[in-house]
């Protein structure tokens, strides 16, 4: 039996958990409970050992991630890409197995999704990451990586040769355009849409910023947001009211194997990020932060190790919810969000020495 860790996934494709949020303003708020939510397990196509969902389209209609399949004549042991359909949202949802619009044994995980069906993929075998339109079409991006894909086919990520350079893909049959960086000897990335902006992070001599790239008359320029205190990654999300998602770095995390603890960041940043609580240790990521202030994220299950992982949520800085899991499930973690409050994921059941992962989607009141 296979054992898999979805926060492997989780960790290469952090930026990826993101999707479009429209533009706005306000003061960032608290949200959400424990109360009233909801786990939907995704059934593994035929075949398969175990599967995660990677992202849910805006219309909850389209999932996406990889399921694992044990050694066939035909393919290697590995994760290949899945697509799972229904016509509404009160329809059962029917796995789709991918591997065919691959070459044979070129691994393909699927981590983002939009309305128009246009789903991105990363292949561990190969390094590269494609995109594939709802007509099966598929182009090889090579090395570029995607972070986010907007519902009108626009996509943001970075290219990484000697240092990191943000780029913005105007449409899925154009070359990605360099987005500018705040200094040409420092790196940056692009993580996420915020309406007609991009969301991410760049570098100069004074450190690592959380930035917004604008585009005016098809010009784009950069703009700071706020100097990210020393050591720490993301952001992995922000709101229109501002709130930031990090990782914050924690000494005390270091000696399992992880270096950053979860925490949210508030305008007008004059203040330390605020450390989000954790059930055991300190250990922990973010993923997007929704609109009414909730932050989605994992934290980890035991003090001593980071190898199991608990979906969650944060409603407010000071509160931490954990997600429900199916029956007989001990673990499990969160992948992409959709403006509808569905969080795609996986849960985790241990059987025997083996961890085994059922593809899930969260609804949150």
């Amino acid at each position: 039996m296979h054992t898999s860790n979805i926060l492997a996934v989780i960790a290469l494709t952090t930026a990826c958990l993101l999707g479009p949020v429209p533009a706005g303003a306000g003061k960032p708020s608290g949200g959400g409970g424990g109360s009233g939510i909801k786990v939907e397990e995704l059934v593994k196509p035929v075949g398969s050992v175990d599967a995660y969902a990677g992202d849910i389209n805006d219309s909850g209609t389209v999932a996406v991630g990889a399921a694992y399949w044990d050694a066939t004549w035909d393919y290697r042991n590995n994760y290949y890409a899945v697509r799972w359909t229904r016509a509404s949202t009160s329809d059962p949802w029917v796995a789709e197995d991918l591997r065919l619009m691959f070459p044979p044994n070129v691994d393909s995980r699927a981590y983002l999704v939009n309305d128009a069906g246009t789903i991105v993929f990363l292949s561990y075998n190969t390094g590269h990451h494609y995109v594939m339109t709802s007509a099966g079409a598929v182009t090889d991006l090579a090395t570029d990586a995607v972070s986010a894909l907007s519902n009108n086919g626009t996509m943001v990520g970075y290219r990484w040769v000697t240092q990191g350079v943000p780029l913005f893909w105007a449409s899925l049959s154009s070359a990605p355009k360099e987005l500018p960086l705040l200094d040409s000897s420092f790196s940056a990335g692009a993580t996420l849409f915020q309406g007609a902006d991009v969301i991410g992070w760049a570098e100069d001599a004074a450190g690592r910023w959380a930035v917004r790239w604008v585009n005016n008359a098809g010009s784009w320029s950069v703009q700071r947001i706020a100097l990210l205190p020393p050591q720490a990654s993301g952001p992995s999300g922000m709101n229109s009211a501002g709130r930031l998602s990090l990782g914050v770095y924690d000494p005390s995390s270091v000696q399992y194997g992880w270096e950053h603890r979860p925490a949210v960041w508030d305008p007008p940043y004059t203040q330390p990020p605020i450390n989000l609580p954790t059930v055991s240790g300190t250990a922990g990521t973010t993923g997007r932060v929704l609109e009414d202030g909730t932050v989605v994220g994992v934290v980890t299950a035991n003090s001593k190790t980071v190898r199991h992982w608990l979906p969650v949520t944060w409603p407010t800085p000071t509160s931490l919810v954990k997600l429900p899991l199916l029956s007989g499930a001990k673990y499990g973690g969160t992948n992409g969000v959709n403006a509808y409050r569905q969080i795609s994921g996986a849960v985790s059941f241990v059987e025997g020495w083996a961890t085994v992962d059922h593809a899930v989607i969260w609804k949150l009141p």
